[in-house]
């Protein structure tokens, strides 16, 4: 509780490489994940970091759902 996970993210096609802060949050009996770039340089950037993620998360949370 209270901790976070910080890496350096390196999208395929992109120069220069991004910080991502994972922050998970627990409240009544779910937990809820916020996911931070930082640095990101453009717009088309942000929106397919934005899918991806939520794609991720989607698979995530119907793997364990199952």
């Amino acid at each position: 509780e209270g901790k976070d996970i910080r890496a350096i993210w390196h999208t395929p096609g992109v120069p220069n490489p991004t910080q991502v802060d994972v922050m998970l949050a627990f409240k009544d009996g779910k937990t809820g994940v916020n996911i931070n770039h930082d640095r990101i340089q453009t717009r088309e950037e942000a929106d397919g970091l934005r899918r991806a993620w939520g794609e991720v998360l989607n698979k995530v949370k119907a793997e364990l759902e199952s």
